[in-house]
């Protein structure tokens, strides 16, 4: 009987000690799991500074033309997974390390060779703009089932994506379009759609119709004025506003008119709209819907940084990481059916989206103004969200606006 209690007892030591080290072992991996995750983040958000200060060091480059232009051995720039920033550049990294290093000021990066320069990459994208504008691009657009091309920075690539890809559309892209090892194709079943659907917060629900109950609107952007006669209030998509004086109201259930479209525009360039807002019961905030504090601070995000969105449908705070900037692509109206112009110049994002999110505020973890939603969806081939945003360097400067 003795020897039976104390085994017991050897086995309730034992099992003990097992117990303890095990949520000792659970709680160290969770610590360390959150330490890492924090770690990446601290790690990507200095990253992101560093591409603010590289980025900036090109700006006393820009033409008359109002393009920038880059350094021959410059290839871009992108956040790797381990949250360093990366800069590629064609030929000799050693060459051109303490290049890099003054317009990043800091040495706290990564050298990747590659094969083209910046430049070439961006000129190969504006000659498939020049040529799709065309009748005969336009027509090969649909023909192909393109649809969309951009540059994926972190493969010093131009992507073209085209539903049901085969060799025999490849061929007939090269023999009539472009030919270059630049560019790679890519298979996708996605078509991109846009996203109709007290104070004003950005990524908040706006309405463009005084029907009780009739939710047909999009998202306020984010708070601007006008330079040229300082009106107050805020940018949203073309195509939720579709044409300039449209009444903007407030609320679902009891419709308040806030203001009115004074600008708008909606070709391949932007489709973006100023919205004044004239009624003195309503406030605009730089609060976003779901409680971030925007900067007025306007920030461009590389290949590989976290974004976020905030709009009406999708309503949350919607987590992303940029996919591909200077991206084209045409949408299908889901109202109308029509395909829009081809939009230039759009970023693309992985952060969810729906209908009505159109015209969010898209912004940075460190809370930057960084963009406006545009349109996306789910893809049923890759089980991924895509989103797209403008830039909000190409918003303001094309509306004449400015954030405050």
């Amino acid at each position: 009987m003795k020897r039976l209690i104390f085994t017991l007892l050897v086995m309730a030591l034992v099992t003990g000690c097992s117990s303890d080290d095990m949520l000792n072992d659970i709680q160290n991996n969770t610590k360390n799991k959150a330490d890492n995750v924090y770690d990446l983040q601290k790690s990507k958000m200095e990253a992101m500074s560093l591409a603010d200060n590289l980025n900036s060091s090109f700006e006393s480059s820009i033409t008359k033309s109002s393009n920038t232009v880059y350094p021959n051995y410059y290839g871009g720039n992108y956040i790797n997974e381990e949250g360093r920033l990366v800069v590629l550049t064609v030929g000799d990294t050693i060459e051109f390390r303490n290049r890099i290093k003054t317009r990043v000021i800091s040495d706290n990066f990564e050298l990747e060779p590659c094969l083209y320069s910046y430049n070439y990459l961006l000129t190969t994208i504006n000659n498939l703009n020049i040529f799709f504008d065309t009748i005969e691009g336009k027509k090969m657009l649909q023909e192909l089932s393109i649809s969309a091309f951009g540059l994926l920075d972190n493969k010093n690539q131009v992507f073209v994506d085209i539903k049901d890809l085969n060799s025999d559309k490849i061929n007939q892209f090269k023999n009539k379009i472009m030919d270059t090892p630049a560019i790679i194709f890519r298979n996708t079943d996605f078509e991109c759609s846009t996203h109709l659907a007290s104070d004003i917060h950005p990524g908040g629900p706006l309405y463009t119709t005084s029907t009780v109950n009739n939710n047909k609107g999009g998202s306020f952007g984010y708070r601007v004025k006008s330079r040229s006669t300082g009106a107050q209030g805020f940018v949203t998509c073309a195509h939720v506003m579709k044409t300039q004086t449209a009444p903007v109201y407030y609320g679902l259930a009891e419709k308040i008119q806030i203001g009115n479209c004074v600008k708008l525009i909606n070709n391949g360039d932007l489709d973006g709209a100023f919205c004044q807002v004239t009624n003195n019961g309503f406030t605009l905030s730089n609060q976003a819907a779901f409680g971030a504090q925007l900067s007025t601070s306007i920030q461009t995000l590389s290949v590989g940084a976290d974004v976020l969105m905030d709009g009406r449908t999708t309503n949350r705070r919607a987590w992303g990481v940029v996919q591909a900037t200077n991206v084209s692509v045409s949408f299908k109206d889901k109202e109308t059916g029509l395909y829009t112009p081809l939009y230039k110049g759009l970023t693309q994002t992985d952060y969810e989206c729906q209908e009505g999110d159109s015209g969010g505020v898209v912004y940075s973890t460190s809370y930057k103004t960084v963009g406006m939603h545009e349109g996306g969806g789910y893809s049923t081939f890759t089980y991924k969200y895509i989103g797209y945003y403008w830039p909000a360097s190409t918003v303001n400067s094309k509306l004449g606006v400015t954030r405050y």
